[in-house]
């Protein structure tokens, strides 16, 4: 037993002492007083921070920004586990910031919609992956949740993870009622460059010489790389399908992309610029077929060829005249999805 030793002359008078049972009481009472307020204490910050910026490999965070419309926005992420030191660690550092946002338990009835992509790109990766479960997607620039979404059906109806980046803020409040990742971002090179970006719904992009979007009413934003978003994300190496359309920014944004890190089994990419075929010719890509007749190409990995008898014999064919004349896109051949793909295949 350990006792109060205030000095050694008074040791044994001390031992005798009536007063030791009050010693024992009041430290009894302090210890009990210290671990209710630990308790309040952390109880109110896992209540005010119910995130951890390090989301959970088998569940799908919720990732939004509660910014406005006329409000820039900056790259942010929200996901729903609980991890109080990791969020005080990891908040706010490196250029990103976490957010969250109360969504609701209800099911919003949006997302029961099947087959949303513009022009049959979904139907067609239903296709190519033989109605596979569970593969993993990249949807570059997710636009919105459900309207022309390439990824929906697959994320919904066969359980695709994935991850959707979007710049717009006026789509994070659908999105966030996705299952994938959300990141609100403009993607671009390299990191922390400022941009110009003009919203403009589904047109919205970047503003530049270069880029569809010539001239608009911009704010000015920064970019983040996308080697950077899959880093801190923790992207798999292997993305069954990426879904690239950020209005002519797509080479810009892979020019120096690691592909060496990194494969898509397979791409649609809406009027990828020459040096972006030309980079995915180099790093084993070939290009199938077109959707429509606004540039949105299909494009499949060599390695990816092997799984599938059907995908074996696109690439068997892949249109040498298209191959050849990559350097001269005035002159490249065309081939529609629909009718080497799709034809009598459809779900």
């Amino acid at each position: 037993m350990y006792m109060f030793h205030p000095s050694k002359k008074n040791q044994t008078i001390m031992a005798k002492s009536t007063s030791i049972p009050f010693f024992i009481i009041f430290f009894f009472f302090l210890s009990v007083a210290f671990y209710f307020i630990i308790w309040i204490v952390a109880s109110h910050f896992t209540k005010k921070y119910p995130c951890n910026c390090k989301p959970a490999d088998n569940e799908t965070q919720a990732l939004a920004s509660t910014q406005t419309e006329s409000l820039p926005p900056t790259p942010t992420m929200l996901c729903t586990t609980t991890n109080l030191s990791a969020i005080h660690t990891n908040m706010k550092t490196g250029g990103w910031s976490l957010l969250a946002m109360y969504i609701g338990t209800a099911h919003d009835a949006a997302l029961n919609a099947r087959w949303t992509s513009q022009i049959g790109q979904d139907r067609t990766l239903f296709k190519l992956f033989n109605g596979k479960t569970n593969g993993y997607f990249v949807d570059l620039a997710a636009n919105d949740a459900v309207y022309l979404s390439n990824t929906l059906t697959l994320e919904q109806e066969y359980g695709w993870r994935g991850l959707c980046i979007e710049a717009n803020p006026g789509y994070m409040t659908m999105l966030a009622k996705r299952k994938c990742q959300v990141v609100q971002a403009v993607v671009g090179e390299i990191d922390n460059v400022d941009v110009d970006f003009y919203f403009n719904g589904g047109l919205g992009g970047i503003v530049g010489s270069e880029f569809d979007n010539k001239v608009g009413s911009s704010q000015v934003l920064k970019t983040v790389s996308v080697q950077n978003i899959f880093s801190y994300l923790e992207v798999p190496r292997i993305i069954d399908y990426m879904s690239l359309d950020i209005e002519g920014a797509e080479e810009w944004a892979f020019q120096t992309f690691p592909w060496n890190l990194y494969t898509f089994n397979v791409i649609t990419a809406e009027r990828p610029k020459q040096n972006l075929r030309e980079t995915l010719k180099r790093e084993g890509y070939t290009y199938i077929c077109d959707h429509g007749d606004f540039g949105d190409e299909l494009w499949i990995h060599s390695s990816f060829g092997t799984s599938s008898n059907i995908i074996s014999a696109l690439l068997a064919g892949s249109h040498d005249e298209y191959q050849q004349q990559i350097n001269d896109t005035s002159t490249i051949v065309k081939k529609q999805c629909s009718e080497i793909i799709l034809s009598n295949t459809t779900p």
